[in-house]
């Protein structure tokens, strides 16, 4: 498994356009998956919500469909296997996907800051609650739809 996050330090829109940019000209993904920063309880930035707006125009030059995914969603389609937070996310997707199980990072106290590792599992769960809702799989613990694993 390979993965990275980045860090922009000055005109951060900026920076994160053109990194998207790239990922989406060297990848050619199929879709791009964001968080949905307008649904009911979200708690992102007004920043990060135009930033997402940009990153939604960006996909569309470059023929990308995109999707909104909201948190609320991801824990309905993993609330059927008990997690309820995204730490026991974490923990369920690397049951489902065992080469995940050394980026799991450890449980997080509230005096500590969140883990780099864990975006690795906010994307993922995303993907799965997407293809969850779009019926082509099942997230394991859930009724509907063929098994994952």
């Amino acid at each position: 498994m390979d993965w990275g996050t980045r860090t922009a330090r000055a005109s951060k829109s900026a920076q994160t356009l053109g990194a998207v940019r790239a990922l989406v000209v060297r990848y050619r993904p199929d879709r791009l998956l964001l968080e949905d920063c307008h649904a009911p309880g979200s708690r992102r930035h007004p920043r990060i919500c135009a930033l997402s707006e940009r990153v939604r125009y960006l996909a569309a030059d470059e023929s990308v469909r995109t999707a909104a995914i909201s948190r609320r969603r991801v824990h309905r389609a993993f609330a059927p296997s008990g997690a309820r937070t995204r730490h026991e996310i974490a923990v369920a997707i690397s049951r489902i996907f065992p080469e995940t199980e050394g980026r799991l990072p450890p449980y997080r106290e509230a005096y500590m800051s969140e883990d780099d590792r864990l975006s690795i599992f906010d994307a993922v769960s995303f993907a799965l609650t997407h293809a969850h809702q779009g019926g082509s799989v099942r997230v394991p613990g859930t009724a509907a739809g063929p098994q994952l694993v």
